[in-house]
């Protein structure tokens, strides 16, 4: 992402921590992700009912946590909602 010149100065370092904490909110749902896709291969290659039950709730559990990171990651404002807040 190229910052533009006039947010560099007293905004940078605000700009460079809220790149900082997306990228890290990507990672953890890219993380999240893989468990649920982990879970769900184990439960294709599951033997018996019980086995299968148990990787069925781990990848519930975990694309139920994944929704919950994604209420709560950093959002990108659109231009026209940004100019929207600005304004208000």
């Amino acid at each position: 992402m190229t910052v533009p010149s006039e947010m560099v100065g007293a905004a940078a370092p605000v700009l460079r921590a809220f790149l900082a904490i997306q990228s890290r909110a990507a990672r953890v749902l890219s993380f999240f992700q893989r468990q649920i896709e982990e879970c769900r291969e184990l439960l294709r290659h599951a033997v018996n009912a019980e086995d299968r039950a148990f990787w069925q709730h781990a990848a519930e559990r975990w694309e139920g946590m994944l929704e919950q990171m994604k209420e709560t990651a950093p959002r990108k404002k659109s231009g026209d909602a940004a100019k929207q807040q600005r304004v208000a």
